[in-house]
C-alpha cells in the first residue's frame, strides 16, 4: 500500500508552504528593524538631551571657575582716582554698550594669566552677544569671553606688556573696560578668526551677586562702592551691638545658562527680536523657560524652540569676598 504524504518525510515543501513561512520570517524582520529604529531614535534623544545638558552646565562651571578667585579693589572708593581692580555686573553703557547684556555681562580680574612674565592676574568677563553669521541673515546668540594677559607674544617669541591690559592704568582706571577695547578682545567673528567666541546659540547669561547675609545684591554691581552689610557684635558690658561695614566683592555669584539646540538655531531667525527682548527681560535662565512658554502661546514661531532649550544654573562661593 503506498505511504500518505502526510507522513512521508522526503516529502518537499509546497510553494504555498514556502510563501508562507518568507511571509513570517520578513514581517518578524520588520518589526525587529522597528523596534531597533525606535531604540536608537530614543536613545540619540537621550543622548542628545544629556549632550546638551553636560554643554550648559560645562559653561556655567568654566564660567564659575573664572569667578571663583576674582579679586578685590585694590583701593577702596576714597581713592578710586587711582589704579584699581574692579567687578562690574553690568557695567554703564559708556563703557559696555547694552547689546552686550542679554541678560546680564560681568568683568572682573583674577589670578589665572596663562602667561605670567608681567604678572598672574589677568582681566576676565563673559557676555552674550548676538552677531551675524555666514550662516544666518538673522543674528544669532554667542557666549563671549573676555581675556586679557598682561602680557603679550608677538610671532618670534618676544614679550611685551599687553597695551589693552589698563586695569592699573593711574589716569583713568576705567580704560581698562571699554567697547574698543571688547571689540578688539573678544570680536568672536570670521574675520577675527573667532577670538573670543566661547560657546554657540547661548541666548541668556544671568549673574545674581550675593552678600554676607545672604541677601541678593541689586544690579548693576560694582565692587569699587561694594554693599552695605550690618554685622552684630558684643561691646565690653555684654551688650548686643549693630554696626554696618563696607564689603565690596560679593560673597557669592549664582550663574544661569540657557543653550539652544543647534539644530533648532534656524527657527531663532525669524523670532529672534523676541527671544532677545525675553532674555533681557527675565532674571534667570528659569525665569526665561517661563517666559518663552509664556510667548509660545500666542506665538507658534516659539514653541518648537521649547524642545531645544536647555538651562544650568550653578553657585560659587568668592574666595575673597568673605
Amino acid at each position: 500500500m503506498r505511504a500518505s504524504h502526510a507522513t512521508d518525510p522526503r516529502r518537499g515543501f509546497t510553494l504555498i508552504e514556502v510563501l508562507v513561512a518568507v511571509s513570517i520570517l520578513m514581517a518578524i524582520v520588520a518589526m525587529m528593524s522597528m523596534i531597533l529604529s525606535e531604540v536608537t531614535r530614543a536613545w540619540q534623544r537621550g543622548e542628545g538631551r544629556g549632550e546638551r545638558r553636560r554643554s550648559a552646565r560645562s559653561l556655567a562651571d568654566f564660567i564659575a571657575a573664572d569667578l571663583q578667585g576674582a579679586l578685590l579693589p585694590v583701593e577702596t572708593v576714597s581713592k578710586a582716582g587711582q589704579g584699581n581692580l574692579q567687578f562690574l555686573v553690568n557695567p554703564p553703557s559708556a563703557q559696555v554698550p547694552a547689546d552686550y547684556r542679554h541678560a546680564d555681562a560681568a568683568f572682573w580680574q583674577a589670578p589665572i594669566a596663562t602667561e605670567s612674565s608681567f604678572g598672574d592676574v589677568a582681566e576676565v568677563g563673559y557676555f552674550v552677544k548676538w552677531m551675524k553669521t555666514d550662516a544666518s541673515p538673522e543674528p544669532r546668540p554667542v557666549l563671549c569671553r573676555f581675556f586679557v594677559n598682561p602680557s603679550t607674544q608677538d610671532l618670534s617669541g618676544v614679550l611685551a606688556q599687553n597695551p589693552d591690559f589698563k586695569i592699573y592704568d593711574p589716569a583713568n582706571p576705567d580704560a581698562w573696560l571699554a567697547a574698543a577695547v571688547l571689540e578688539r578682545v573678544a570680536p568672536a567673528d570670521k574675520k577675527s578668526g573667532y577670538v573670543g567666541l566661547f560657546a554657540d546659540n547661548v541666548v541668556g547669561l544671568w549673574l545674581s551677586c550675593t552678600g554676607l547675609d545672604g541677601a541678593e545684591l541689586p544690579k548693576p554691581f560694582d565692587s569699587r562702592k561694594g554693599y552695605p552689610l550690618k554685622v552684630q557684635f558684643t561691646d565690653s558690658a555684654g551688650t548686643l551691638q549693630t554696626r554696618t561695614e563696607q564689603r565690596y566683592l560679593p560673597a557669592a555669584v549664582t550663574v544661569s545658562v540657557a543653550q539652544m539646540d543647534a539644530r533648532l538655531a534656524v527657527r531663532l531667525d525669524p523670532v529672534a527680536a523676541t527671544v532677545r527682548a525675553l532674555s533681557v527681560s527675565a532674571s534667570d535662565a528659569a525665569d526665561f523657560v517661563v517666559r518663552m512658554q509664556d510667548a509660545a502661546k500666542t506665538n507658534a514661531a516659539i514653541r518648537p524652540l521649547l524642545g531645544g532649550l536647555r538651562t544650568y544654573t550653578t553657585q560659587v562661593q568668592l574666595i575673597n569676598g568673605r
